[in-house]
């Protein structure tokens, strides 16, 4: 049993020089003619050194590179579906406008209509704020032109002049509607203002004209011993009666006063030019007339305004689908 146990050793040392004799181990050199020695290294090992080396160096580089790719790249992507949004927002909002246009129309036509009559009233047309163009004034013009231009399929340098033009036709289009709505309304605010004046001195006019028929009458007492002696300012009487009479109620359509009252008082006033009080009253009644037909004009005025704005917004309607879909016109 010992010999095995010896041949087993020497077959392990055997094995371990074949080993060693393949692995190449540093060699010493010494120069003869000097106390010096070398030791010679693997050229392989300083490579594999060197290349661990470039790689510490260029991974953060290349990393850094990496990371503001992938971080531009989502930025792009995320912007471009921002722009999309913001685009169809546009396109909602333009297309809201179709059902204020179509009742502002409506309404200005039922106006129109009810102030063709002989009668007065107040007008009280119904202004939608909707076409005011409100809802545009907080949205970011620049940011739109981009958001057009995202859209468009073309060539680069043809993408800013096709957005160009969609946007100032949509920019144009919204200005339009703003500025019909704001024309309307300050058309209506100067009809009520000259109107209430005019009113205002009619009435004044009116309650002089009352007052004159007592003085005239006060006069001709003085003159005949009574008043009803003169056949004119009987009759005058019987009209005043007639609308200013005891239990009477006031009549509010000025207009077919005009006609009825202060026309006919004219003609009797004509034949009462021989008293003072006639020269005063005829004035007044006369200025109530006057004031009546400015009146009038200040409606015939307005009315043609409104008629104005009907057929702009029937136009704006027809081009409303076009605008909407924020493409160049073909």
């Amino acid at each position: 049993m010992s010999k095995n146990i010896s041949h087993a050793i020497n077959q392990e040392k055997d094995s371990s020089h074949k080993i060693s004799s393949h692995v190449q181990q540093p060699t010493t050199h010494t120069d003869k003619g000097s106390a010096r020695s070398y030791v010679l290294v693997n050229p392989t090992v300083s490579e594999e050194n060197s290349y661990m080396d470039m790689f510490n160096i260029m991974a953060p580089i290349v990393t850094f590179i990496l990371g503001f790719v992938v971080q531009w790249v989502l930025s792009y992507f995320s912007n471009r579906r921002a722009l999309k949004r913001y685009f169809r927002r546009w396109q909602v909002e333009i297309a809201a406008l179709e059902n204020p246009i179509t009742n502002q129309i409506k309404s200005l036509e039922e106006f129109i209509a009810s102030q063709n009559s002989e009668q007065y009233s107040i007008p009280d047309p119904t202004l939608y704020t909707g076409v005011s163009g409100i809802s545009f004034q907080t949205l970011d013009k620049g940011k739109f032109l981009e958001a057009v231009q995202n859209s468009i399929s073309a060539k680069r340098k043809e993408k800013l002049a096709v957005a160009m033009e969609v946007c100032n036709s949509t920019l144009g289009y919204i200005e339009i509607v703003s500025t019909v709505y704001s024309d309307l309304r300050k058309k209506l605010d100067d009809f009520l203002e000259n109107s209430s004046d005019f009113f205002k001195q009619f009435n004044e006019d009116y309650r002089q004209v009352i007052l004159h028929h007592r003085e005239l009458g006060v006069e001709i007492e003085k003159k005949h011993g009574s008043a009803f002696s003169d056949q004119a300012f009987k009759d005058l009487n019987e009209l005043m009666h007639v609308y200013h009479g005891p239990g009477i109620e006031p009549v509010t359509d000025i207009f077919s006063l005009e006609k009825t009252f202060f026309k006919a008082v004219d003609l009797i006033l004509a034949q009462l030019r021989q008293y003072d009080t006639c020269r005063s009253f005829y004035e007044h009644n006369h200025a109530c007339i006057t004031n009546i037909q400015y009146i009038r004009e200040e409606r015939r005025i307005f009315n043609h305004h409104v008629n104005i704005a009907i057929r702009k917004y029937k136009q704006l309607l027809e081009e409303l689908d076009q605008v909407a879909s924020l493409s160049p016109k073909m």
